[in-house]
């Protein structure tokens, strides 16, 4: 230490909770000094160590103040990060905002310094004005003595400085010298300062709380958990991002204070608030996210999962054992990276599918089995624990679909029969009021007019069907539910309309009806079946339109065949007024054929070579008239050309142009061979025939064409790719062409594409590239 200091002790007034750096400021000031740091430094101290805790010895030389009140308040560096301030561990700029000696003391209080300044003792202001150690720390936001926020701003408008009480004063602004006692003060009430009072009671500057579920947390801990709770319970479920931003420090202490306040409750003030964000979100099916709000999200911020926190991690675990209890979790589900499976609630749609039931019918049977509530329903919840309760629970209820399968009968019959009130229905509970019809009570209808009796053969002479046109339906019905009338049983199985009468039992009972009535209703049904013989015998017409869709040709030639005496119409014969008769339409097209469909119908052009083979050959060829390039041939010609060979079937513009491969259909020996290859275990609609299938893919593979162009002779195209496709796939159709290949040898004829010799229906890498195959004749040698 100087020699110039050997005067010292410089003997100033003890504070306290004052911090090493103001009570440096003091001394400088009794000195005489302007500069803190220069006094500091001419006595051998470093300001910066001052703030961070070293040289309390020699600040206590030079205060004549006894060293352990000074290191009560001064900051202990324990890591780079890391400090401990009156036994609490704060983290550098995040808790504590002292971090060097310029930056000391960003924070005051107003009424504080003016007392300090008027407390009567002697000197300048500047050695009164001192800095508390608890202003550095952020989470205290005001003064517990004065319940004023602290200031961080020089209070003249045209200044507002950051403070720095380092430099002297440190009771006015180190810029315009402004006084900081002329600050107008911000109050708050003794409700709103309930955190701060914690927090401050901790520190040791006031009488300490006793609160279990924070003391546990550090002091930054329980500060952050206090304003999470305020806020949440403030907004509830609401995003809450920007109203957080907009906060001043007046709203973070109420808020931090109402958070407080659910604390002191302890777990059961956390539940409470969770269970109230839950009620308001009641209504529809929602998950944590929706159900707790910012709360939720925070908590569940991956960053926490290494080193969880300890009000995270207490947090987390009420919110877990909340949302457990409360929520409907699915088997996949997952909550901070743990799994559900030990839910209370499942989803209605889950335990549904577990139960393998329809959703509606479960929920049916679910709130008529009192396990659920209509809330649980608006939640989509169920107990996990009574799934295997409701599978096992068999409904002593039958809805009304299933009495009238039961019973054999129609709505409109069933309908009728709760009306005359043969069957006693029950109404469900509100608000869907479902009818319902006891299980005891159809079981006794159905044994009352004996439909699990054995089957009876009906004499038509001496038995009648309970809905035969003779009896009187309803009548007997109720006789027979009455007891006075006992049917022979029923003419089929489950069938009340099948149930057998004895005739003789209907006449003594007056249950037959009138004969005047019973004789028109018989002669209405011999007029409408007379009527239906008339319609169906008269001659069926075609319009226009629809002859030129079923013949395939256009408008224009469709004339030129009736001016030939091809065709005949249903007027004069020249001009088309009243359409075609459709046997003339269907016999003109079993016996003929357009020049123009060969192609898509035979797979083979129509060219003049073939015209004149036709001619040579005694074939009619009859051209249209008005059409140059139009002509008629016969079905029978053209099939008798093709089992020739002397015809290109193949598009002249295809790869296999010139190769002669005319076909006819499979006959009974191929299709011997091929058909215990195709699979016939198939379920659904009627397929289409196995054998016209097979042709129309062999017809598709030989001339190339689009599957638009197949003959409707092997039915819709759609349907026969489906089948080629799905036969692929499965290995069927290579499984067929093996076998025509080994069996037929000398008729199955291998057809070369570029660079690859193929084979009908074998896959070689692309979907398209499906190969040839013919039928081969070979044609006679003279």
């Amino acid at each position: 230490m100087p020699d110039n200091l050997a005067l010292l002790p410089l003997r100033v007034r003890p504070r306290i909770g004052e911090t090493p750096l103001s009570l440096l400021g003091r001394l400088a000031s009794r000195r005489g000094a302007d500069d803190p740091a220069r006094f500091a430094r001419s006595v051998g101290l470093d300001p910066v160590a001052v703030s961070r805790g070293h040289h309390t010895a020699e600040l206590s030389i030079l205060s004549g103040l006894p060293e352990a009140g000074i290191a009560e308040w001064s900051v202990d560096q324990v890591s780079e990060s890391t400090v401990v301030l009156a036994g609490e561990t704060l983290r550098m700029k995040s808790e504590w905002c002292c971090m060097d000696f310029a930056e000391a003391g960003r924070r005051y209080c107003a009424e504080c310094l003016e007392e300090d300044a008027s407390d009567g003792e002697g000197g300048p202001p500047e050695q009164r004005a001192y800095v508390r150690a608890w202003w550095d720390l952020r989470f205290v936001r005001a003064c517990s003595r004065h319940r004023i926020l602290l200031e961080t701003r020089c209070p003249r408008p045209q200044c507002r400085a950051i403070v720095k009480h380092s430099h002297v004063p440190s009771h006015r602004c180190m810029v315009c010298r402004a006084p900081f006692a002329a600050k107008t003060r911000t109050a708050l009430s003794e409700g709103d300062m309930a955190a701060e009072a914690y927090v401050q009671g901790r520190l040791g500057i006031r009488e300490r709380m006793s609160v279990p579920f924070l003391d546990q947390m550090s002091l930054h801990q329980a500060d952050e958990t206090m304003w999470r709770l305020g806020i949440v319970a403030e907004m509830g479920t609401e995003r809450v991002n920007r109203f957080v931003e907009t906060l001043a420090p007046a709203d973070f202490c109420r808020l931090a204070s109402r958070g407080f306040a659910v604390c002191l409750e302890g777990k059961q003030g956390v539940e409470r608030l969770l269970q109230s964000l839950f009620d308001r979100s009641a209504g529809s099916i929602n998950g944590p996210t929706k159900s707790y709000g910012m709360l939720f999200k925070w908590l569940d911020t991956p960053r926490y999962d290494d080193n969880t926190p300890k009000h995270v991690e207490t947090l987390r675990g009420i919110v877990r054992t909340h949302a457990m209890s409360e929520i409907p979790m699915m088997t996949t589900d997952t909550l901070f990276r743990e799994d559900c499976t030990s839910s209370r609630y499942v989803s209605i749609k889950s335990a549904s599918l577990a139960a393998g039931t329809q959703y509606r019918t479960f929920v049916r049977r679910a709130l008529d089995a009192g396990m659920i509530t209509e809330r649980d329903v608006s939640l989509g919840r169920f107990l996990r624990g009574d799934i295997p309760k409701i599978t096992s629970i068999r409904t002593d209820r039958l809805p009304m679909g299933k009495v009238s399968k039961r019973l054999g009968v129609t709505k409109k019959h069933l309908n009728r029969i709760f009306e005359l009130e043969m069957l006693p229905v029950v109404i469900g509970p509100p608000p869907a009021e479902h009818r319902y019809v006891r299980v005891e009570d159809v079981e006794r209808f159905a044994s009352l007019v004996r439909l699990d009796a054995p089957l009876v053969t009906v004499n038509e002479r001496d038995h009648l069907r309970l809905f035969a046109g003779e009896v009187d339906t309803w009548l007997a019905l109720q006789a027979i539910v009455g007891g006075t009338l006992v049917p022979l049983g029923a003419s089929r199985v489950g069938d009340l309309k099948s149930v057998v009468l004895d005739r003789s039992d209907l006449e003594k009972g007056d249950y037959l009806k009138l004969p005047k009535e019973l004789r028109e209703k018989r002669r209405q049904t011999q007029m409408r079946t007379q009527r239906a013989r008339e319609i169906e015998s008269k001659p069926k017409l075609l319009s226009s339109h629809a002859t030129t869709n079923r013949l395939g040709t256009a408008w224009a030639s469709l004339i030129g065949l009736v001016q030939g005496g091809l065709l005949q119409s249903a007027s004069d014969g020249k001009r088309i007024k009243s359409g075609f008769l459709e046997k003339d339409v269907d016999e003109f097209a079993a016996r003929y054929v357009l020049s123009n469909r060969l192609r898509s119908e035979y797979g083979m052009p129509w060219s003049e070579s073939l015209r004149s083979d036709l001619e040579a050959r005694g074939c009619l060829v009859h051209a249209v008239a008005g059409f140059a390039d139009l002509f008629v041939v016969q079905r029978g010609d053209v099939q008798r050309v093709l089992s020739d060979g002397l015809v290109d079937r193949v598009p002249s513009g295809s790869p296999d142009a010139g190769k002669s491969t005319a076909y006819d259909d499979m006959g009974d020996e191929e299709w011997s061979v091929i058909s215990p290859l195709l699979p016939t275990a198939v379920q659904g609609y009627a397929r289409l025939n196995d054998r016209r299938t097979v042709d129309g893919i062999l017809w598709h593979l030989r001339t190339g064409l689009p599957w638009s162009d197949l003959p409707d002779r092997y039915g819709p195209h759609s349907t026969v790719r489906a089948r080629l496709t799905k036969w692929d796939r499965a290995g069927v159709w290579n499984g067929v062409l093996a076998a025509m290949a080994a069996a037929l040898a000398d008729r199955f004829l291998p057809i070369e594409r570029p660079g690859v010799l193929m084979w009908g229906g074998v896959r070689t890498g692309s979907r398209s590239d499906l190969r040839v195959v013919a039928w081969w004749t070979p044609p006679a040698r003279g």
